[in-house]
């Protein structure tokens, strides 16, 4: 469609305010787009498409609309970088200064592509090698970032045709020796409960990012806690992680691969809608800086191994697939050896097992901070992106000069019981703010056993807390 010049430039007056740091760009756009009358609108993300080229050609300038950007909030959605076009009609201090300011605005890009794929530089470094996964938003770009970066890693990424395909084909590819990697958000992490239940069952070491997402729209949401932890079939023990930064995303998605190798258990990085969109500086550690797990290897050839046989620590040696060992992995009733078996005695000793390894290392497993605790009358308790606004809530009432602290859970999952009644034994109050209803509280007063009241702060408005309420909620706590 080509139309009129002027019946955009009142957009681009409302982009001056929208554009960080581009309103320069803008201006001189509107001062190249005088020298046309018209301007051609593309309908679609199809830049090089030639007709649209061949339209573009003839005239002075024009705007590119991105819709990743409008994805992001960004209103209008007018990409400056790709709008650049023809600077030769402009006097030479203002092609100079355009090109400074989209200078600026792709170093800008540059580092919002870097944001955006922290989990995927994470995994890597971490050693993951094969992404399979489907695409559902906010979670998309993870997988997207991943078929970039794995091929150059010699790795694979494959997208497979629903959730529950791209379980399975990440837990065939950890068998096979390859650690391994799938992403999904609240929607499609329900279709990969049987998957998850079965990577359990036959101790198999995958990490899932679900980014959770309120039910059918996409915004903020903590809803899926309980499902993280409970949702997959039998007895089970699980291990979650919680990040609550940018930073975080980066080193927990290592850790979570760390502790699925170790433990031989699928680990969960629960993640969200707030986090998906975040931009912040974090810092890259030189590969040396960080500890790498690798799972146990079988040294004992073939005929004598024995693969769910865990040993002391409850945790048995994994060969792989190609190996020369032969193993059967099944959800069924299995004994040492891996074969099936209807001794109920055998079942028995099996679960206690697998979720004993987890429950006995509850220590190891579990990360969390503390701040303000040492004398805090009352405690927050929280977790994911809600302890960002509880920490500045807790300063501001330490301020007023409230004894407030607050207990920051990385490991959601498992539930470090002797961790939050040693809390509730210290404190008066307990606030537990939370993005859902009022879920995870349920786990706080169950560990405090009465030695606290404990107050639940939900809010299931699609977005966090403001530390100003969660302040509200300290000092009703506090009376």
């Amino acid at each position: 469609t080509v139309v009129p010049i002027s019946i955009m430039r009142e957009r681009l007056e409302v982009a001056k305010d929208v554009l960080n740091g581009g309103a320069d760009a803008v201006q001189l756009r509107e001062k190249q787009m005088d020298a046309g009358e018209y301007l051609a609108i593309i309908e679609g993300d199809e830049v090089t498409d030639p007709v649209s080229d061949a339209s573009r050609s003839v005239l002075d300038g024009h705007v590119s609309l991105s819709s990743d950007l409008a994805s992001r909030g960004h209103w209008p959605a007018i990409n400056v970088l790709d709008s650049t076009k023809n600077l030769s009609i402009l006097y030479k201090e203002h092609a100079i200064q355009i090109g400074k300011t989209e200078k600026s605005l792709s170093e800008v890009e540059k580092r919002q592509a870097i944001y955006n794929g922290l989990q995927r530089e994470g995994a890597i470094f971490a050693g993951c090698r094969f992404f399979a996964g489907y695409p559902i938003t906010p979670a998309s770009e993870i997988a997207e970032r991943m078929s970039e970066r794995l091929p150059e890693e010699n790795g694979r990424f494959i997208q497979m045709e629903d959730e529950l395909g791209s379980i399975y084909a990440t837990i065939g590819a950890s068998l096979a020796g390859v650690k391994s990697m799938t992403a999904t958000a609240s929607a499609g992490y329900n279709y990969m409960q049987e998957g998850i239940g079965y990577a359990v069952a036959t101790e198999t070491p995958i990490v899932v990012v679900d980014v959770m997402r309120l039910r059918g729209a996409e915004q903020a949401t903590q809803a899926d806690i309980m499902q993280a932890r409970w949702s997959a079939s039998g007895d089970h023990e699980m291990i979650v992680l919680a990040p609550s930064s940018v930073q975080e995303l980066f080193d927990y998605t290592i850790e979570a691969f760390n502790l699925a190798e170790k433990y031989r258990n699928p680990v969960i990085v629960l993640s969200e809608m707030t986090l998906s969109l975040m931009r912040e500086k974090i810092r890259m550690p030189d590969p040396g800086e960080i500890e790498i797990v690798n799972r146990k290897r079988p040294d004992v050839p073939p005929e004598e191994f024995l693969p769910f046989d865990g040993g002391e620590d409850g945790v048995p040696p994994m060969s792989s697939f190609g190996d020369g060992y032969r193993v059967l992995y099944t959800l069924n009733p299995h004994d040492k050896r891996g074969m099936i078996t209807g001794d109920l005695d055998v079942y028995d000793e099996l679960y206690r097992r697998i979720t004993g390894k987890i429950r006995r290392a509850v220590d190891d497993i579990v990360r969390y901070e503390k701040f303000y605790m040492d004398d805090a009358d009352i405690a927050v308790i929280a977790y994911g992106s809600e302890a960002r606004s509880a920490l500045e809530a807790v300063r501001r009432a330490r301020e007023e000069g409230l004894k407030v602290g607050l207990l920051k859970l990385v490991t959601v999952w498992r539930f470090h019981d002797e961790l939050v009644r040693g809390v509730a034994e210290r404190v008066k109050k307990i606030v537990v703010p939370e993005m859902n209803l009022g879920k995870y509280v349920g786990e706080v007063e169950r560990a405090s056993e009465c030695l606290a009241e404990v107050v639940s702060l939900p809010l299931n408005k699609g977005r966090i807390h403001t530390s100003s309420e969660i302040l509200n909620g300290i000092k009703g706590g506090a009376r």
